[in-house]
């Protein structure tokens, strides 16, 4: 009798033990189908979100008048551009635009993105970007800008990166408080807020911060995005190629409509603001748009350029002493590009600023180290041409009539 009842007790505690093991095996599987249906959704938001990233950057890059710029957000919830004239906010918030307007956002025709990305939740994507680069009736006098950026920080509430010029933004389901089925651009609706330390931060208004949390009850954003040196590297790029052809050819058809020699250069001035006008004497400067020692040609040859205005401040020019205003037009006294010899005229191009190169005041604009690298802003002959890097992204052109330099 004592036998059998231990023998039952034995049962009983086996079964016991396999309702446990088959309950949290319940719960595991289902809490693994929680977790592989949250992963499926996050990685849906994040492949909408990168594929808007790289058609932003491809719109901005592409930008027939001004490589560099970036589109108006989406205002009023109709997939379009709005322009806003004398943005007043640091940056503007919307959602991000994907139909071509039938009438262009403050005039600026360029085409849509092509793009109509939505996150895993069916949600149309969100867009803050920097009014540095935007369009509002008139061209930025310069996309070279130093300051006044968006700062986007981590899920500890650490800096990233404080030279954000867009931040996309997928919103995900609504959270408790939510209610989206009125006042679909109420940001607060769709874009949330974390605590952090004692200090909440916000996606959702326009403090020029934004914050990557993690993922919970109570936040729910998935963003990515673009600095304005990743922007400048795909934009200088583009007017790279433009100054090749475009300013090496208003160069040569100067001196070919004079006596052969080339503009003296516009002096670099740390005391009053950048002018491009030519200075008798300097050979190294910034590119003048307007010889008082010549004429372009066609006259219009840089008002032509769409794109001048807005990149000349990065632009210096170097004319070799043997091809300068009275001289013989010859070499030997030319210039040397990567070893090659005997060019008549050097264009560089200035990337993003560098780290220890600041951009702001008349003073820093007058400070050719504020701008190239490599020993390219010298004055001597002999420039050069590098793979990129944090610290080298000069683009330097020879110019010698098109015998060599095209």
């Amino acid at each position: 009798m004592h036998r059998e009842y231990k023998q039952q007790k034995g049962a009983v505690l086996l079964i016991f033990i396999t309702i446990i093991i088959l309950g949290a095996a319940t719960l595991l599987v289902n809490q693994l189908g929680n977790f592989g249906s949250s992963y499926r959704q996050s990685t849906i938001s994040m492949q909408a979100l990168a594929e808007a990233r790289e058609a932003l950057i491809g719109w901005s890059a592409s930008h027939p008048s001004l490589p560099g710029l970036l589109p108006l957000p989406d205002l009023d919830n109709n997939g379009e551009s709005d322009c806003v004239v004398g943005i007043g906010s640091n940056i503007l918030i919307g959602r991000l635009p994907f139909a071509a307007p039938a009438v262009p956002a403050c005039g600026d025709a360029q085409n849509s993105l092509g793009v109509r990305a939505i996150d895993a939740d069916g949600e149309q994507l969100w867009y803050a970007v920097s009014r540095n680069l935007l369009f509002d009736g008139g061209y930025p006098a310069s996309l070279d800008v130093s300051n006044d950026w968006i700062t986007v920080r981590g899920p500890q509430g650490n800096i990233i990166s404080d030279r954000v010029v867009a931040v996309i933004i997928a919103p995900g389901l609504a959270l408790s408080g939510q209610n989206r089925s009125t006042n679909p651009l109420a940001t607060n609706r769709y874009m949330d807020a974390v605590t952090i330390g004692g200090i909440t931060y916000t996606n959702f208004d326009l403090d020029r911060e934004f914050i990557a949390a993690e993922q919970g009850d109570t936040f729910n954003d998935h963003l990515v995005y673009i600095t304005i040196d990743e922007l400048m590297a795909q934009a200088g790029r583009v007017v790279a190629r433009r100054i090749g052809s475009d300013v090496r050819g208003c160069l040569d058809g100067y001196a070919a409509a004079g006596d052969g020699t080339y503009s003296w250069a516009a002096r670099l001035n740390g005391v009053l603001p950048p002018d491009y006008n030519d200075d008798v004497g300097e050979n190294l400067g910034r590119l003048p748009d307007n010889p008082t020692s010549g004429a372009w040609t066609p006259a219009n040859c840089f008002a032509s350029l769409s794109y001048w205005q807005s990149w000349k401040e990065q632009l210096f020019y170097q004319v070799a002493s043997g091809y300068q205003p009275g001289s013989g037009a010859s070499c030997p006294s030319c210039l040397v590009l990567d070893g090659s010899a005997n060019k008549r005229a050097m264009l560089m191009l200035a990337g993003p600023p560098l780290a220890g190169q600041q951009r702001t005041t008349n003073a820093d604009k007058g400070d050719l180290n504020n701008y190239l690298e490599g020993g390219n802003g010298d004055g001597d002959a002999l420039f050069e041409n590098q793979p990129h890097s944090a610290s080298f992204n000069d683009r330097v052109f020879c110019v010698d009539g098109g015998v060599t330099c095209n």
